[in-house]
């Protein structure tokens, strides 16, 4: 028996594999090619009094750490990577749009000129315009002169009432790595709030007085909606271009927040009905997707967070994605692929949560040993989910451009990402780059060993993009990303009836593991290595792969406060199992 060793080469050639081992050259036709992928149930059990063997819950784990170390990539390890940097990313974007950078004035001095003319502005017309803005200012720390003491009165009790609704302004997310990122959490959402017809024709007022700041209020927007996503209602600039007064204040915000799928889904559903107890939102989402109901590709309008919903989409119909025709899926594989789903998009709700609208609604015989064997077993260094990575990729990109039309190129290049513990050493433009590239690199890699041709949108470096996920997928062990804990509690939306939010929660990671073989095996031409046809020929044994594959828990469930993460990850880390912490969120609606 010979068992393959594959040369640097193996997938030079489209649609083929090259396998060289003890003196013979294998070529493989990828062309029929079926992989199929599966979950074995590995049940644990556990005991009780009685001695009656009952299924034990699997264990959580707060980080991936050590689960992640092999060179088969779970989409999951992926997906930690992009969450890590994506927090990072809008963090530092945050910090330059409040301070400025490069062409963004920021928010800062947005705030700072209309404040100044609001502070001096009729308060019986002006009363919401400078409760709103110069309430903001405060949270923001952004300093306003000779604010007249019956103003500034009642803008401390308009702010104090806004840091009573903990739904409002309690910073989660990483706007708890530092004061700054909690106060422009505060000041952000403060100014999503409600402004009467005065005000909003005070506001339109004081834009006149400083018509400079019409242009820094219309990049902000702009950068915001393609940051996130379109804004779920109006906001200013229509009113201030024609001196509009008319427009309901139900209509109009400041910085309105974004929409988002799964909140336009429970608004069309419940807005003005009581939510069944059995309703799980996010299995709404995949019943919509999967029925057609719920179309994700982007639009023109679109921002970043639709690109993100996108690119999780074909975790939940992956028979209708390219790769699908060459893999064939049991159902328990897909029901993990599900909770992947559930929890990237968790994850990813969680990174923009500030900015999303808020809603109130309702074994065979051994051989003979004279034979000569070869064998082969699948190629896959990553779970097969091309289209997920390559549209992961596409976000990157997209992001890229928002940001360079915000800020300039050149400022993007001495913009860092931020961490709980201060920026990184690494230009943001140069780490956009390298995680392009990684996910680009982990598409051609699985299409490749698919036997799938890489899009040619991609360009001329499809091979240098592998190999760069070759080579950190190599040395994974020393990605730091890879150990931080993920877990937190992100509001979906607030029920009115019950009182209580509905969130998303992200438990931590478990394992389960896979097995990968082939379901229609490829063509094979054998040869010696010097082309000649063997005698005899060898046969090949067709084998398969046994893998540990890590996937995240969530829940989805009312709550009566919502945890930053802190605090629920030290909730977490007093249970064990889902269940557990499900009991002790006194969540009896749990999903």
């Amino acid at each position: 028996m010979q068992q393959a060793n594959t040369s640097e080469n193996e997938f030079a050639v489209p649609g083929k594999r090259t396998v060289i081992t003890a003196g013979y050259k294998v070529e493989l036709d990828l062309t029929n090619q079926v992989l199929a992928i599966g979950a074995p149930k590995d049940w644990e059990f556990d005991y009780r009094s009685d001695g009656n063997p009952r299924l034990a819950e699997a264990p959580l784990k707060p980080t991936l750490g050590s689960t992640s170390m092999t060179q088969f990539v779970s989409a999951s390890v992926l997906a930690q990577k992009a969450k890590i940097f994506d927090d990072g990313l809008y963090a530092a974007v945050e910090v330059a749009a409040q301070n400025g950078m490069g062409k963004h004035a920021g928010k800062a001095s947005l705030l700072s000129s209309l404040g100044s003319a609001l502070a001096q502005a009729d308060s019986s017309s002006a009363q919401t315009a400078q409760e709103l803005l110069l309430g903001a200012a405060s949270l923001g720390h952004v300093p306003i002169a000779a604010i007249p003491p019956a103003v500034d009165l009642r803008v401390r009790h308009a702010v104090e009432a806004f840091l009573a609704d903990e739904r409002r302004s309690k910073p989660i997310s990483f706007y708890t790595w530092s004061d700054q990122l909690r106060n422009i959490f505060q000041q952000d959402r403060m100014l999503q709030g409600d402004i009467d017809a005065r005000g909003i024709n005070a506001i339109a007022n004081a834009f006149r007085v400083h018509p400079e700041a019409k242009d820094v209020y219309a990049r902000h927007l702009r950068l915001i909606s393609k940051l996130s996503n379109p804004f779920a209602k109006a906001d200013l600039r229509k009113v201030i271009a024609v001196n509009n007064q008319n427009v309901g204040a139900e209509d109009v915000a400041f910085f309105p927040p974004s929409v988002a799928h799964e909140t336009n889904i429970a608004k069309k559903l419940f807005g003005y009905r009581p939510i069944p107890d059995d309703f799980v939102l996010a299995d709404e989402m995949i019943r919509q997707i999967r029925s057609g109901e719920l179309y994700l590709e982007p639009s023109d309008d679109s921002g970043w967070y639709d690109y993100q919903t996108w690119a999780i989409a074909p975790l939940v119909i992956p028979e209708y994605m390219p790769e699908g025709e060459r893999l064939q899926l049991d159902d328990e594989y897909r029901k993990l692929l599900l909770n992947l789903f559930k929890g990237l998009l968790t994850l990813t709700r969680e990174t923009h949560v500030k900015q999303l609208e808020r809603i109130a609604v309702g074994a065979a015989a051994r051989p003979r040993e004279e034979k000569i064997f070869i064998d082969i077993d699948p190629a896959l260094s990553a779970e097969p989910l091309a289209t997920h990575y390559l549209r992961r990729a596409a976000g990157y990109r997209f992001i890229r451009t928002v940001l360079e039309e915000a800020f300039g190129s050149k400022a993007l290049e001495s913009m860092y990402r931020l961490t709980a513990t201060g920026p990184v050493a690494t230009p943001l433009a140069e780490e956009l780059s390298a995680i392009e590239t990684l996910f680009s690199g982990a598409y051609v890699k699985v299409s490749r060993e698919l036997g799938l041709t890489p899009d040619p949108a991609l360009g001329s470096n499809v091979s240098g993009a592998a190999e760069q996920f070759a080579s950190w997928a190599r040395d994974i062990k020393a990605d730091p990303d890879l150990s931080v804990d993920l877990r937190a509690m992100v509001p979906v939306f607030y029920d009115v009836e019950r009182r209580k939010t509905k969130v998303w929660a992200f438990l931590g990671w478990t394992e389960r593991p896979i097995t990968i073989s082939f379901a229609r095996q490829p063509s094979a031409t054998i040869r010696n290595v010097d082309g000649t046809r063997p005698s005899p020929a060898p046969e090949i044994r067709w084998g398969g792969l046994y893998k540990q594959l890590q996937y995240p828990v969530t829940v989805e469930l009312y709550v009566d406060k919502v945890l930053d993460r802190d605090e629920f990850r030290k909730l977490c880390d007093s249970c064990v199992t889902r269940s557990e912490i499900v009991r002790r969120l006194d969540a009896s609606n749990a999903a």
